[in-house]
Protein backbone atom coordinates (compact mmCIF):
# COMPACT_ATOMS: atom_id res chain seq x y z
CA UNK A 1 0.00 0.00 0.00
CA UNK A 2 2.67 2.23 0.91
CA UNK A 3 4.26 1.68 -2.48
CA UNK A 4 0.84 2.34 -4.45
CA UNK A 5 0.70 5.80 -2.33
CA UNK A 6 4.55 6.66 -3.67
CA UNK A 7 3.43 5.76 -7.14
CA UNK A 8 0.20 8.36 -7.17
CA UNK A 9 2.06 10.57 -5.72
CA UNK A 10 4.86 10.94 -8.07
CA UNK A 11 2.28 10.69 -10.81
CA UNK A 12 0.23 13.84 -8.85
CA UNK A 13 3.53 15.76 -9.46
CA UNK A 14 4.65 15.08 -12.90
CA UNK A 15 1.00 15.84 -13.89
CA UNK A 16 1.13 19.33 -12.07
CA UNK A 17 4.87 20.32 -13.23
CA UNK A 18 3.57 19.53 -16.75
CA UNK A 19 0.26 21.50 -16.99
CA UNK A 20 3.26 24.74 -15.45
CA UNK A 21 5.96 24.04 -18.26
CA UNK A 22 3.38 22.84 -20.86
CA UNK A 23 0.78 25.75 -20.09
CA UNK A 24 2.90 28.27 -18.91
CA UNK A 25 1.13 28.12 -15.62
CA UNK A 26 -1.20 30.99 -16.77
CA UNK A 27 -3.60 28.35 -19.00
CA UNK A 28 -2.23 29.99 -22.55
CA UNK A 29 -0.40 28.40 -24.92
CA UNK A 30 3.81 29.35 -24.45
CA UNK A 31 4.99 31.55 -27.43
CA UNK A 32 7.69 29.06 -27.98
CA UNK A 33 5.79 25.85 -28.56
CA UNK A 34 4.69 24.73 -31.94
CA UNK A 35 1.42 23.30 -32.59
CA UNK A 36 1.86 19.19 -33.06
CA UNK A 37 1.71 17.99 -36.40
CA UNK A 38 -1.18 15.92 -37.19
CA UNK A 39 -0.27 11.98 -37.20
CA UNK A 40 -0.49 9.94 -40.07
CA UNK A 41 -2.66 7.46 -40.55
CA UNK A 42 -1.56 3.96 -39.33
CA UNK A 43 -1.08 1.09 -41.82
CA UNK A 44 -3.87 -1.73 -40.93
CA UNK A 45 -2.06 -5.22 -39.83
CA UNK A 46 -3.00 -7.51 -41.96
CA UNK A 47 -3.47 -10.93 -39.63
CA UNK A 48 -1.31 -14.11 -40.76
CA UNK A 49 -3.37 -16.62 -42.82
CA UNK A 50 -5.23 -19.13 -40.27
CA UNK A 51 -3.18 -22.59 -41.36
CA UNK A 52 -5.57 -25.17 -42.81
CA UNK A 53 -6.80 -27.89 -40.62
CA UNK A 54 -5.38 -31.19 -42.37
CA UNK A 55 -6.83 -33.64 -40.23
CA UNK A 56 -10.57 -35.75 -40.75
CA UNK A 57 -12.63 -37.97 -38.00
CA UNK A 58 -11.96 -41.56 -39.61
CA UNK A 59 -13.51 -44.59 -38.45
CA UNK A 60 -11.97 -48.35 -38.06
CA UNK A 61 -11.87 -51.68 -36.33
CA UNK A 62 -8.69 -52.11 -34.21
CA UNK A 63 -10.42 -56.24 -33.79
CA UNK A 64 -10.86 -58.83 -36.57
CA UNK A 65 -10.35 -62.56 -37.49
CA UNK A 66 -10.41 -64.32 -40.98
CA UNK A 67 -10.52 -67.59 -41.57
CA UNK A 68 -6.70 -67.98 -40.86
CA UNK A 69 -8.31 -67.54 -37.03
CA UNK A 70 -9.09 -71.37 -36.75
CA UNK A 71 -12.12 -70.14 -34.33
CA UNK A 72 -13.59 -67.95 -37.61
CA UNK A 73 -15.07 -68.85 -40.71
CA UNK A 74 -14.68 -65.74 -43.17
CA UNK A 75 -12.07 -65.61 -45.78
CA UNK A 76 -10.18 -62.62 -46.01
CA UNK A 77 -11.60 -60.80 -48.80
CA UNK A 78 -15.25 -61.64 -47.62
CA UNK A 79 -14.13 -59.63 -44.14
CA UNK A 80 -12.76 -56.62 -46.26
CA UNK A 81 -15.64 -56.62 -48.61
CA UNK A 82 -17.89 -55.69 -45.34
CA UNK A 83 -15.48 -53.28 -43.61
CA UNK A 84 -15.07 -51.36 -47.07
CA UNK A 85 -17.36 -52.00 -49.27
CA UNK A 86 -20.89 -52.77 -46.75
CA UNK A 87 -19.76 -50.39 -44.20
CA UNK A 88 -17.59 -47.87 -45.23
CA UNK A 89 -14.71 -47.81 -43.11
CA UNK A 90 -11.36 -46.02 -43.38
CA UNK A 91 -9.31 -48.88 -42.20
CA UNK A 92 -8.87 -52.04 -40.58
CA UNK A 93 -6.37 -53.89 -38.60
CA UNK A 94 -7.03 -57.54 -39.30
CA UNK A 95 -5.70 -59.49 -35.72
CA UNK A 96 -6.11 -63.20 -35.85
CA UNK A 97 -5.15 -65.39 -33.15
CA UNK A 98 -1.24 -66.07 -32.72
CA UNK A 99 -1.79 -69.40 -32.23
CA UNK A 100 -1.06 -72.27 -35.13
CA UNK A 101 -3.29 -71.57 -38.15
CA UNK A 102 -3.90 -74.28 -40.36
CA UNK A 103 -5.88 -72.42 -43.38
CA UNK A 104 -4.36 -69.81 -45.63
CA UNK A 105 -6.63 -66.42 -46.23
CA UNK A 106 -8.82 -68.32 -48.45
CA UNK A 107 -9.85 -71.37 -46.17
CA UNK A 108 -7.27 -73.93 -48.08
CA UNK A 109 -5.49 -76.43 -46.29
CA UNK A 110 -1.81 -75.12 -45.69
CA UNK A 111 0.62 -77.82 -46.83
CA UNK A 112 2.84 -79.49 -44.82
CA UNK A 113 -0.30 -79.14 -41.86
CA UNK A 114 -0.06 -76.11 -39.12
CA UNK A 115 2.06 -73.40 -39.00
CA UNK A 116 2.93 -70.51 -36.29
CA UNK A 117 0.38 -67.86 -37.20
CA UNK A 118 3.48 -65.55 -37.52
CA UNK A 119 4.40 -68.01 -40.55
CA UNK A 120 0.56 -67.76 -42.23
CA UNK A 121 0.85 -64.32 -41.35
CA UNK A 122 3.75 -63.36 -43.27
CA UNK A 123 2.90 -66.10 -46.18
CA UNK A 124 -0.69 -65.31 -46.81
CA UNK A 125 -2.64 -62.69 -45.15
CA UNK A 126 0.41 -59.97 -46.05
CA UNK A 127 0.88 -61.05 -49.44
CA UNK A 128 -2.69 -60.92 -49.72
CA UNK A 129 -3.80 -57.69 -48.73
CA UNK A 130 -1.58 -56.19 -51.21
CA UNK A 131 -2.14 -57.86 -53.74
CA UNK A 132 -5.70 -57.11 -53.85
CA UNK A 133 -4.71 -53.57 -53.24
CA UNK A 134 -2.40 -53.49 -56.54
CA UNK A 135 -5.25 -55.17 -58.13
CA UNK A 136 -7.16 -51.91 -57.17
CA UNK A 137 -9.34 -52.98 -54.84
CA UNK A 138 -10.17 -51.03 -51.79
CA UNK A 139 -8.77 -48.09 -53.07
CA UNK A 140 -7.52 -45.04 -50.63
CA UNK A 141 -8.19 -47.82 -47.54
CA UNK A 142 -5.91 -48.64 -44.65
CA UNK A 143 -5.32 -52.32 -44.35
CA UNK A 144 -2.35 -53.46 -41.57
CA UNK A 145 -1.95 -56.78 -39.88
CA UNK A 146 -1.73 -57.52 -36.41
CA UNK A 147 -2.64 -60.67 -34.28
CA UNK A 148 -4.30 -61.38 -30.98
CA UNK A 149 -2.08 -62.60 -28.62
CA UNK A 150 -3.33 -65.36 -24.80
CA UNK A 151 -1.46 -62.93 -22.83
CA UNK A 152 0.01 -65.06 -19.79
CA UNK A 153 -2.55 -65.14 -16.41
CA UNK A 154 -4.86 -62.65 -18.26
CA UNK A 155 -6.57 -62.67 -21.37
CA UNK A 156 -5.88 -61.87 -24.77
CA UNK A 157 -3.85 -58.29 -26.27
CA UNK A 158 -4.03 -56.94 -29.86
CA UNK A 159 -0.19 -56.48 -30.25
CA UNK A 160 0.85 -54.45 -33.74
CA UNK A 161 4.72 -54.65 -35.20
CA UNK A 162 5.52 -52.74 -37.55
CA UNK A 163 9.05 -51.62 -39.27
CA UNK A 164 7.47 -47.97 -40.06
CA UNK A 165 8.83 -48.14 -43.60
CA UNK A 166 5.73 -47.39 -45.21
CA UNK A 167 3.88 -46.43 -42.76
CA UNK A 168 2.16 -49.95 -40.83
CA UNK A 169 3.60 -52.20 -42.50
CA UNK A 170 3.60 -55.07 -40.53
CA UNK A 171 6.99 -56.78 -39.30
CA UNK A 172 6.87 -60.23 -39.90
CA UNK A 173 10.12 -60.84 -38.49
CA UNK A 174 9.55 -59.45 -35.58
CA UNK A 175 5.86 -61.22 -35.39
CA UNK A 176 7.86 -64.25 -35.80
CA UNK A 177 10.22 -63.55 -32.67
CA UNK A 178 7.42 -62.23 -30.69
CA UNK A 179 5.59 -65.58 -31.23
CA UNK A 180 8.65 -67.92 -30.62
CA UNK A 181 9.09 -65.68 -27.20
CA UNK A 182 6.00 -65.43 -25.23
CA UNK A 183 3.78 -68.16 -26.59
CA UNK A 184 4.65 -72.58 -25.96
CA UNK A 185 4.96 -73.39 -29.95
CA UNK A 186 7.33 -75.99 -29.93
CA UNK A 187 10.95 -74.46 -31.64
CA UNK A 188 10.34 -77.15 -34.31
CA UNK A 189 7.98 -74.82 -35.68
CA UNK A 190 10.62 -72.27 -36.71
CA UNK A 191 13.56 -71.57 -38.78
CA UNK A 192 16.65 -73.22 -36.99
CA UNK A 193 19.02 -70.53 -37.63
CA UNK A 194 16.46 -68.06 -35.75
CA UNK A 195 16.23 -70.30 -32.96
CA UNK A 196 20.04 -70.32 -32.58
CA UNK A 197 20.35 -66.63 -32.67
CA UNK A 198 17.08 -65.90 -30.52
CA UNK A 199 18.44 -68.44 -28.00
CA UNK A 200 21.54 -66.44 -28.04
CA UNK A 201 19.44 -63.36 -26.76
CA UNK A 202 17.05 -64.31 -24.15
CA UNK A 203 15.34 -67.48 -22.68
CA UNK A 204 11.50 -67.82 -23.97
CA UNK A 205 9.27 -66.75 -21.23
CA UNK A 206 5.40 -67.97 -21.47
CA UNK A 207 4.07 -69.08 -18.35
CA UNK A 208 3.43 -66.24 -15.60
CA UNK A 209 2.77 -62.70 -14.72
CA UNK A 210 6.38 -61.63 -15.28
CA UNK A 211 6.56 -63.23 -18.30
CA UNK A 212 3.64 -60.66 -19.64
CA UNK A 213 5.75 -57.98 -18.50
CA UNK A 214 8.55 -59.22 -20.42
CA UNK A 215 6.60 -59.23 -23.40
CA UNK A 216 5.83 -55.66 -23.12
CA UNK A 217 10.02 -55.02 -22.31
CA UNK A 218 10.59 -56.69 -26.01
CA UNK A 219 8.55 -54.34 -27.24
CA UNK A 220 9.41 -51.57 -25.81
CA UNK A 221 12.96 -52.54 -26.74
CA UNK A 222 12.70 -53.56 -30.40
CA UNK A 223 10.02 -51.38 -31.42
CA UNK A 224 9.67 -48.25 -29.13
CA UNK A 225 7.67 -46.15 -31.59
CA UNK A 226 6.32 -48.67 -34.05
CA UNK A 227 4.06 -51.01 -31.78
CA UNK A 228 1.38 -51.13 -29.48
CA UNK A 229 -0.86 -53.85 -27.20
CA UNK A 230 -4.24 -53.14 -27.22
CA UNK A 231 -5.79 -55.06 -24.10
CA UNK A 232 -8.49 -57.12 -25.57
CA UNK A 233 -12.45 -57.31 -23.85
CA UNK A 234 -11.04 -57.14 -20.03
CA UNK A 235 -15.15 -57.62 -18.90
CA UNK A 236 -15.38 -61.10 -20.63
CA UNK A 237 -13.67 -63.40 -18.06
CA UNK A 238 -13.67 -62.10 -14.61
CA UNK A 239 -11.14 -61.90 -12.58
CA UNK A 240 -8.36 -61.67 -15.33
CA UNK A 241 -7.03 -57.98 -14.48
CA UNK A 242 -6.65 -55.87 -11.33
CA UNK A 243 -5.90 -51.72 -11.72
CA UNK A 244 -2.26 -52.91 -10.67
CA UNK A 245 -2.02 -54.54 -13.84
CA UNK A 246 -2.88 -51.90 -15.61
CA UNK A 247 -0.68 -49.60 -13.92
CA UNK A 248 2.21 -51.47 -14.25
CA UNK A 249 1.85 -51.84 -18.25
CA UNK A 250 1.39 -48.52 -18.81
CA UNK A 251 4.37 -47.71 -16.02
CA UNK A 252 6.67 -49.37 -18.09
CA UNK A 253 5.74 -49.09 -21.73
CA UNK A 254 3.48 -45.62 -21.71
CA UNK A 255 3.54 -45.31 -25.18
CA UNK A 256 2.11 -48.69 -26.02
CA UNK A 257 0.30 -49.97 -23.67
CA UNK A 258 -2.01 -46.94 -23.85
CA UNK A 259 -5.68 -48.62 -25.03
CA UNK A 260 -8.71 -50.91 -23.69
CA UNK A 261 -11.15 -52.30 -25.82
CA UNK A 262 -14.70 -52.02 -24.48
CA UNK A 263 -18.14 -53.42 -25.28
CA UNK A 264 -17.12 -56.82 -25.93
CA UNK A 265 -18.39 -59.19 -22.10
CA UNK A 266 -21.11 -56.55 -21.92
CA UNK A 267 -23.33 -56.15 -24.76
CA UNK A 268 -26.43 -58.20 -23.52
CA UNK A 269 -28.14 -59.98 -24.87
CA UNK A 270 -25.52 -61.06 -27.64
CA UNK A 271 -22.82 -61.44 -24.87
CA UNK A 272 -24.82 -63.33 -23.05
CA UNK A 273 -25.77 -65.52 -25.59
CA UNK A 274 -22.68 -65.88 -26.81
CA UNK A 275 -20.24 -66.40 -23.05
CA UNK A 276 -23.60 -67.58 -20.82
CA UNK A 277 -21.37 -68.83 -18.44
CA UNK A 278 -18.60 -66.14 -18.63
CA UNK A 279 -20.66 -62.49 -18.84
CA UNK A 280 -22.30 -61.06 -15.94
CA UNK A 281 -24.81 -58.39 -15.16
CA UNK A 282 -22.59 -56.69 -12.66
CA UNK A 283 -19.45 -56.24 -14.85
CA UNK A 284 -21.69 -54.16 -16.91
CA UNK A 285 -23.04 -52.04 -13.96
CA UNK A 286 -21.96 -49.82 -11.37
CA UNK A 287 -24.33 -47.61 -8.82
CA UNK A 288 -27.31 -49.15 -10.37
CA UNK A 289 -26.27 -47.66 -13.78
CA UNK A 290 -25.22 -49.22 -16.71
CA UNK A 291 -22.22 -47.60 -18.95
CA UNK A 292 -23.68 -48.02 -22.06
CA UNK A 293 -22.54 -51.58 -22.18
CA UNK A 294 -18.94 -50.47 -21.73
CA UNK A 295 -18.26 -52.83 -18.38
CA UNK A 296 -16.82 -51.44 -15.28
CA UNK A 297 -13.05 -51.48 -16.65
CA UNK A 298 -14.24 -49.03 -19.52
CA UNK A 299 -17.02 -46.49 -18.26
CA UNK A 300 -16.33 -43.18 -18.19
CA UNK A 301 -17.52 -42.04 -15.00
CA UNK A 302 -17.02 -44.83 -12.34
CA UNK A 303 -14.93 -47.22 -14.59
CA UNK A 304 -11.57 -48.07 -13.24
CA UNK A 305 -10.24 -47.09 -16.27
CA UNK A 306 -12.12 -43.22 -16.26
CA UNK A 307 -8.97 -41.62 -15.17
CA UNK A 308 -9.94 -37.89 -16.70
CA UNK A 309 -12.00 -37.13 -13.59
CA UNK A 310 -10.88 -36.10 -10.23
CA UNK A 311 -12.81 -38.46 -8.11
CA UNK A 312 -10.97 -41.68 -10.17
CA UNK A 313 -7.88 -41.77 -8.34
CA UNK A 314 -8.77 -44.96 -6.59
CA UNK A 315 -8.28 -46.82 -10.36
CA UNK A 316 -5.70 -45.82 -12.05
CA UNK A 317 -4.78 -42.45 -10.67
CA UNK A 318 -4.89 -39.48 -12.16
CA UNK A 319 -2.91 -38.17 -15.77
CA UNK A 320 -2.72 -41.56 -16.75
CA UNK A 321 -2.69 -41.76 -20.82
CA UNK A 322 -5.48 -44.80 -21.71
CA UNK A 323 -7.86 -44.51 -24.52
CA UNK A 324 -11.11 -46.48 -24.80
CA UNK A 325 -11.34 -48.72 -27.85
CA UNK A 326 -15.12 -49.33 -28.53
CA UNK A 327 -15.61 -52.37 -29.78
CA UNK A 328 -19.92 -53.05 -30.79
CA UNK A 329 -19.79 -56.85 -31.71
Amino acid sequence: MRHTKSILGLAASLCIAGGFYGCNGNGEQSANTAPAAPSAPSTPVTPPPVAEVTGKWTTGDLHVHTIESNDAQSPLTTVLDQAFTANNLDWMALSNHLRVSDRDHTGTAIPGGSVPFSKGLANYEVPAVKQLQADGRYPGKLIFSTFEWDMPTHDHVNVGIFSGSPALATAVKGANEFEYFFTSRPDTMFDAADVAAWNAKAPRTFSTHADAVQAFTWLKTNFPDTSYALINHPSRNPGKYTAADYREFNDLAPNIAFAVEGMVGCRWPVQQRLFPRRVRPELCLAGGQRHQGGGGWTACRQGVLGVRRPHQRAGLQRGREWRQARDGR
